[in-house]
């Protein structure tokens, strides 16, 4: 629930969805922060991008001036726009207009300031529902450009459908919407306005010229930040009083125990100070917090706390929570929802159970850290949790409860080793399976409960010493706790580019190779250096506070972005990207030479026997034998397996079925899951395919080209079959590409009959893949295809 929270939360700060709008941010728009509705269920705004200023003391607006990313954003643009032109070049005017005009409307969209709202939403039994909104976007001194470029689309788009309307004495276009109602656009001055809804329009053109919305003005006095990117609201009460009869009598139960019926608004601000980004978000409760909303009950955090975590911590995490609060504020919430889900719950734990858990919470403070010191235990091996310790003699008494426990566990894979350190006892679960890469380890002391991943870092905790510096020596964490607050998180940000940076490149040349494939070059040089990036960065910290509004997360950091809680696994998230993206690179070229192989050994049994091999093999009844991967074994350098088989037998015979296991590795795709003993190289079956069942073909049959025409499909695991079944792809007329997409993000590898290899688009034309199967209809695909 509370990761839900928090979700929602980054959405309406606007700055957490990846596109950093309005960074910098251009002056505030006198008319914009006017036309929201006093009351309306969602809304968004964006101040617009300003030309960044290179002499700036923000470093994130120093950032963005940097030379490199400023090439790097013209050339993605000029790219966009010249595949847009390219293609549509041959297509219909209409297509032609749209790649013309799209980009600069688009980039206007992104660029200009704009605001966007939903007033009012009615639904209505049996029938579309009905919306009220609304949208402005100041186009400034390119209004007239823009008006005529929006013209120009719309005109190709609903032509026939519009019709003109003067409201306020201008002329607005409107073209009516399924269910009845209508959609008004058209530009007044310097603004383009577009209106959903009976009145809407007019209603919209009045409150520019009022004042803001009182909720609108009390949220920037919550949560002010001193140059505004952007605004969000969500009408969390609003939305719940819409959606709540739709599901039915337990809904209203629900929300009320779990506190969201308390919960008005979920609203978020960001933007820029003096020195980077920040983003604020708040969860508006009405009255007291019930609940879950309860857990945030809790004394704040103190320096001396915080400074449990070293000062070189690569990710921090710090936070009061009174685990016993927790889980009897948790149990509540579920008998208020379901009694008997309490009970069912507490009895699958046992009694035994529940009273260790009450002996562990009366032990436990309410104090957490999680930490990742280099300095103490190693980057990211260093990752060490402390706990603070409520009642010592408690504690010790459940340690020596779980050790008894485990002592007499029987279990003699794993075993508890203990040394002393420091004067401390630390214990270590040495484990006795193979490969198991950590050595989870603890120490209880008087005040803390140590865990880590290996006994080093706890080692490194219990030495320091009189120069150990906390991370409140943090500038930018002393500033966040200089007000109450209950949960702080730390990224050194520049430590992070620094491990993930030189996976960039390759990351970056892995995606322009991809899309050189499709014919988009893509430089390498674009990449920025390492240098114009990490001298702007400093430490994301974000601090989440009880505040007499509701829950705030107040984050800061260079990067635009919700960042403050997520840095550190959206760094890790990148690394293991950019690996998984060069081992699927690695797994696909492995598996095209598996393709390559098997398309010559076809080619090479059709140059001794005059025709390609059957689909499969039959007796004197017509009854299928053996695949034709058994066939072209000798051509694959894998005769000795091919007089193993009884020839004249089935696939599944006493004797043929014991050779499935030895299945040669190149019918084996390195990216396939599927079971032993089945593979995913197929043929298309088909009366007009290549392989049409027990006959061969020639390849003078062949007569729509051989590099026109598919032989071997890389199927996805759905589709694997047993190799020397007689299975392969069933061509379905309909939807030729059902069940051949799975094993690569972009669609899937096929083998043609002149022995080339290449990756198929999931995209392409249906007609088009049904062609490249069929051998002589006479409609070989285009060569761009």
């Amino acid at each position: 629930m509370s990761l839900i929270v928090v979700w929602l939360m980054m959405l309406a700060s606007g700055g957490g969805v990846g596109l950093p709008l309005g960074v910098p941010p251009l002056p505030e728009d006198p008319v914009l922060a006017k036309i929201a509705p006093e009351e309306c269920l969602l809304y968004f705004s964006s101040a617009g991008m300003a030309k960044p200023d290179a002499k700036s003391s923000n470093q994130t607006e120093k950032l963005f001036a940097e030379p490199e990313l400023q090439q790097l954003a013209a050339e993605v643009e000029k790219l966009i726009r010249s595949r847009l032109k390219e293609a549509a070049k041959d297509d219909k005017p209409e297509a032609k207009t749209l790649a013309a005009d799209g980009p600069t409307l688009l980039k206007a969209l992104l660029t200009r300031p704009l605001a966007v709202y939903v007033a009012e939403v009615k639904l209505v039994p049996k029938a579309p529902p009905e919306v009220r909104a609304g949208a402005v976007v100041s186009l400034g001194e390119d209004a007239d450009k823009l008006k005529a470029a929006l013209e120009r689309c719309l005109s190709v788009l609903v032509a026939d459908k519009a019709k003109d309307v003067t409201v306020e004495g201008t002329t607005f276009r409107r073209v009516p919407l399924p269910g009845g109602a209508d959609l008004t656009w058209g530009v007044k001055g310097q603004y383009l306005y577009v209106a959903a809804g009976e009145g809407e329009l007019e209603a919209l053109l009045k409150r520019s010229g009022r004042s803001a919305p009182k909720w609108l003005t009390a949220l920037h006095k919550d949560l002010p930040v001193e140059r505004v990117s952007t605004v969000g609201m969500i009408n969390v009460k609003g939305l719940t009083g819409l959606l709540a009869p739709l599901g039915g009598p337990e809904v209203p139960k629900v929300l009320e125990a779990t506190g969201l019926a308390g919960v008005e608004r979920l609203a978020g601000v960001s933007g820029l100070d003096k020195e980077g980004f920040v983003s604020r978000s708040l969860v508006s409760l009405g009255g007291e917090r019930k609940g879950l909303f309860q857990l945030f009950d809790q004394k704040p955090l103190t320096p001396a706390e915080v400074d449990l975590i070293p000062r070189d911590a690569t990710f921090a995490l710090a936070l009061k929570l009174d685990t016993g609060k927790a889980w009897s504020t948790i149990l509540a919430t579920i008998e208020k929802i379901d009694p008997k889900e309490k009970e069912k719950m507490l009895g699958q734990l046992g009694e035994s159970q529940r009273e260790l858990l009450d002996e562990v919470f009366k032990a436990l403070g309410d104090t957490w850290c999680v930490f990742d010191s280099p300095g103490e235990g190693g980057l990211f091996t260093g990752v060490t949790a402390v706990v603070s310790i409520k009642d010592a003699d408690a504690a010790a008494a459940v340690q020596k409860k779980l050790l008894s426990l485990a002592d007499g566990g029987g279990d003699r894979r794993a075993q508890v080793e203990k040394f002393t350190f420091g004067g401390q006892t630390v214990h270590v679960f040495a484990s006795r399976e193979k490969n198991f890469p950590l050595a989870p380890s603890w120490c209880l002391t008087d005040k803390h409960l140590i865990l880590a991943a290996y006994p080093g870092a706890i080692k490194g905790f219990l030495s320091r010493g009189k120069g150990f510096q906390g991370l409140t020596k943090v500038p930018e964490v002393a500033a966040q706790l200089e007000r109450p607050t209950i949960a702080l998180s730390y990224t050194d940000t520049r430590r992070l580019f620094d491990l993930a940076y030189p996976l960039l490149p390759v990351f970056f040349q892995m995606l322009g190779s991809e899309m050189r494939h499709e014919g988009i070059d893509v430089p390498a040089e674009l990449l920025p250096s390492a240098g114009s990036i990490r001298r702007h960065l400093r430490p994301s910290v974000a601090a989440l506070r009880r505040t007499p509004a509701g829950i705030e997360v107040d984050s800061r950091q260079t990067l635009p972005g919700n960042m403050g809680m997520s840095t550190h696994p959206v760094a890790a998230g990148l690394l293991i990207l950019a690996v998984q993206k060069v081992r699927e690179a690695a797994a696909r070229m492995e598996s095209s030479n598996n393709l390559k192989q098997i398309a010559l050994a076809v080619l090479n049994s059709n140059d001794a026997n005059g025709n390609f091999p059957a689909a499969y093999s039959v007796n004197k009844d017509g009854k299928p034998l053996l695949s034709w991967r058994v066939h072209i074994l000798p051509y694959i350098a894998q005769d000795n397996l091919y007089k193993q088989f009884h020839l004249d037998e089935p696939w599944d015979s006493a004797h043929n079925k014991k050779l499935i296991d030895k299945m040669p590795k190149t019918y084996r795709s390195p990216a396939s899951a599927a079971p032993p003993g089945r593979t995913n190289y197929l043929t298309v079956r088909g009366k007009d395919t290549v392989f049409p069942g027990d006959k061969g073909v020639k390849i003078s049959e062949i007569t729509d080209g051989t590099s026109n025409t598919i032989m071997v499909v890389e199927a996805s695991d759905k589709k694997a079959v047993i190799w020397t079944k007689p299975d392969d792809f069933e061509l379905n007329e309909k939807d030729p590409i059902a069940g051949l997409v799975g094993l690569w993000s972009q669609g899937f590898q096929a083998a043609f009959c002149d022995g080339s290899v290449r990756m198929i688009s999931r995209s392409i034309d249906p007609k088009d893949l049904k062609n490249f199967f069929i051998r002589n209809d006479g409609n070989p695909p285009p060569p761009d295809k």
